[in-house]
């Protein structure tokens, strides 16, 4: 007797493919899922590292701002050259202290470089674009990220040990200040919607300007000195 199994291998047939094509779809997911992931843990790394580049490039731009803007040797010798600003006091703090909230947007408008506006796009070289955000320079007066108020501004010593926020000290020579450059970078990732990854890293760090007078009071030569004291990150 020859039993009649068509059926039976129509059914087993159907039920795996039914089950190839569940395993399939989960595979599918699980890589999709796996892509995502990939690309916000990847776009995360891109934009921590834009906002640390546009830190750098304020921080070349002021080092850029205080060559072209030094006023030179007089002649006869008299009067002032060097990094003088206004007042005397060096053209960093110039800037700043002349500023809106003496916050200085100093990439808004760069003077012979190519300008880094909020909103403009910052890297393009692959998906998603990086855009660049707030980007200032500004003064610190008081106790922040770790960083506490010096005492004593008479030395180095201070500056270089890079824990001591400085207060400006009048019309003294040196006049010391510490600064911060704030620098935001962000993305947007097709994820949940659109996910937005932002990175805001700020670097502190503290000035010294000189002025060095003739013994005849005739010249100052002005020279600004600066002192990294640290980064921060917060995405």
């Amino acid at each position: 007797m020859i039993n009649n199994n068509k059926g039976a291998i129509l059914l087993i047939t159907v039920v795996s493919m039914m089950i190839l094509t569940i395993i399939g779809y989960i595979t599918l997911q699980m890589v999709s899922s796996q892509g995502v992931m990939d690309t916000y843990d990847h776009t995360k790394i891109r934009v921590d590292y834009a906002a640390e580049a546009i830190v750098e490039r304020a921080r070349g731009y002021i080092d850029y701002l205080v060559v072209q803007k030094s006023t030179p040797m007089p002649t006869p010798v008299i009067g002032s050259y060097g990094d003088v600003g206004s007042g005397g006091k060096g053209l960093l703090y110039s800037m700043v202290d002349g500023s809106v909230d003496n916050r200085w947007f100093l990439l808004e408008n760069a003077e012979g470089v190519d300008s880094v506006k909020r909103g403009h796009v910052f890297d393009n070289s692959m998906y998603p674009n990086i855009f660049a955000g707030d980007i200032y320079c500004e003064f610190v007066t008081e106790e922040e990220d770790g960083f506490v108020l010096g005492t004593d501004v008479s030395s180095d010593q201070q500056l270089k040990s890079k824990v001591f926020i400085l207060n400006p000290t009048s019309d003294e020579n040196p006049k010391c200040q510490t600064y911060r450059i704030v620098a935001v970078a962000s993305a947007t990732v097709n994820v949940a919607g659109g996910t937005v990854i932002v990175s805001t890293v700020t670097y502190y760090f503290n000035s010294r300007h000189y002025v060095d007078k003739n013994a005849d009071g005739t010249v100052e030569k002005h020279v600004t000195k600066q002192y990294s004291m640290g980064w921060r990150k917060q995405s």
